[in-house]
């Protein structure tokens, strides 16, 4: 089930996230997050996939993660194979 937060819409989702790094010490952090947001959330407008599309992409990015133990990473893998 989706929440909806105070001030949280479609056309504020960016600003709304992007804020939540306004405290973030490292510049150069909260620059690379506020451009993934932005780049994420342009993605999902763009494409609109249905909810059971979403969670399969969740459930695809949890089973990676389960896949990661201290000398399996996982994700360094799946960064190459996205290019």
């Amino acid at each position: 089930m989706i929440t909806q937060h105070a001030g949280f819409s479609e056309s504020s989702s960016v600003a709304v996230v992007a804020a939540s790094f306004a405290h973030t010490p490292d510049e150069r952090l909260k620059q690379v997050m506020t451009s993934l947001v932005e780049h994420l959330h342009g993605f999902v407008k763009d494409v609109e996939p249905t909810e059971q599309e979403w969670q399969s992409a969740v459930d695809f990015l949890t089973d990676v993660g389960h896949m990661c133990d201290d000398t399996r990473q996982e994700f360094v893998l799946l960064s190459d194979v996205l290019g």
